[in-house]
């Protein structure tokens, strides 16, 4: 093992949860690496081109910064409330990239976890290919943020996927901007509504049965549309993923070609400028906590001992089968808490989760899952690793108090 290779605290994936964590880490004091098997942070934002940021209000720290730092470059726009906001993916590439260098984080993009060795209970190193090939990774205390919960299954960590009855998971959707639309449409409401009917008319058969338009903030005559649901995906299996994705790309040109065949002059002009990198992924592994969060304390507007953030989103479920639906169905729900309990490993002293794969049940989970709230929970689980790594202690022995963000002021 080469010095370079080791470090305080190791985050793997670099999506909303993951950058926060890093940034968080290393602000803290924590040697801190960064393993992301795209060429950039983001995501859900970037790599899903997920343009949408739900439930900003409860969350500050990172995620007010990040809010500050993108409105700057003008990369963030209100949508439809003061808690709902739309971003440019380009420009949160950037602000991420300098965030993490200010804060002193080795980035490593383009970079893959294989595997995870474990001894004595905790994980001592992981293994990673990229163009330089295998190399082994040593650290303290080690942050899953892949969002399918990859770290914590290769380290053997027990999980949970899908609903219960029968293991269904939400679907993904293949985002895609598509430009040559009319001028001022703004967010396409209207328009939407004769989208869906344009698609009727002619047989086309559309997966997702919502074609909402989303602005682009610094993308004028682009829209980010999002009209797929790729049931079945199991985003923890390499084929899945491909046959799910060359099908999202199918689905969305066929969607554009069928609009320009409908000879309306409003879409004759469309064309698909690029699709996401990747599927927007909804769910994956839920990995086994010292507390599983369920829909009876979110229900509740459960606040615990332990908590570090606050989640207001309602539950938000996309219908796991088309037979059931093809469009989504919405809990609201109080607000509620979060316990650090959710975010420990149960079956590992150094390992933290952050973002979709803390532990929780199938239903909490799709409120919990909305990406700010993850940069929230990614924050803690930094705090958290610099300290567990600093203080050499198990990462079950931090204190809540002292890395919650409950009563953190706007900084």
């Amino acid at each position: 093992m080469t010095p370079k290779n080791k470090y305080d605290s190791i985050v793997v994936g670099a999506g909303p949860a993951g950058f926060a964590a890093a940034v968080a880490s290393a602000r803290a004091g924590a040697k801190t690496l960064l393993l992301e098997m795209f060429p950039f942070g983001g995501g859900a934002w970037t790599a899903g081109c997920m343009t949408l940021i739900f439930d900003c209000t409860p969350q500050r720290g990172i995620m007010e910064e990040f809010h500050r730092r993108l409105n700057a470059k003008g990369g963030w726009k209100p949508w439809r409330s003061k808690t709902t906001f739309l971003v440019n993916p380009e420009i949160v590439k950037v602000v991420i990239d300098d965030m993490l260098m200010e804060a002193g984080v080795t980035v490593r993009y383009h970079t893959l976890l294989q595997e995870a060795r474990v001894e004595g209970g905790r994980i001592s190193e992981v293994i990673t290919a990229s163009k330089s090939g295998r190399e082994t990774w040593e650290a303290k205390v080690f942050i899953d943020a892949t969002g399918d919960g990859d770290l914590g299954a290769f380290a053997g960590c027990g999980y949970d996927m899908g609903r219960p009855e029968d293991g269904k998971m939400q679907p993904a959707s293949m985002n895609a901007v598509i430009g040559g639309w009319p001028e001022g449409i703004g967010d396409g409401e209207d328009l939407a509504e004769e989208i869906l009917a344009t698609f009727d008319q002619l047989g086309f058969d559309l997966s997702y049965r919502r074609t909402r338009l989303f602005e682009i903030p610094g993308m004028p005559a682009l829209r980010r549309c999002m009209w797929t649901h790729l049931y079945g995906l199991d985003p923890t299996d390499a084929a899945s993923l491909t046959a799910a994705t060359i099908e999202g790309r199918r689905q969305i040109h066929a969607a554009v070609d069928c609009l320009r065949s409908s000879r309306d002059p409003r879409f004759e002009n469309l064309y698909v400028a690029f699709t996401g990198p990747a599927p927007a992924i909804r769910e994956g592994r839920r990995i086994h906590g010292e507390y599983t969060l369920t829909i009876d304390d979110l229900r509740a507007g459960r606040a615990f001992e332990d908590g570090v953030l606050e989640v207001a989103f309602n539950v938000d479920i996309h219908h796991v089968d088309p037979a059931e639906g093809r469009r989504l169905v919405n809990e609201k729900i109080p607000r509620y808490q979060v316990p650090y309990r959710c975010l420990v490993a149960q079956d590992r002293s150094n390992l933290l989760m952050a973002g979709r794969c803390i532990s929780g049940d199938f239903r909490a989970h799709a409120s919990y899952r909305t990406t700010s709230d993850c940069v929230a929970m990614g924050e803690v689980a930094g705090r958290a690793a610099a300290i567990a790594s600093r203080e050499g202690v198990a990462v079950q022995q931090v204190d809540p108090k002292i890395i919650t963000l409950l009563e953190m002021k706007e900084t």
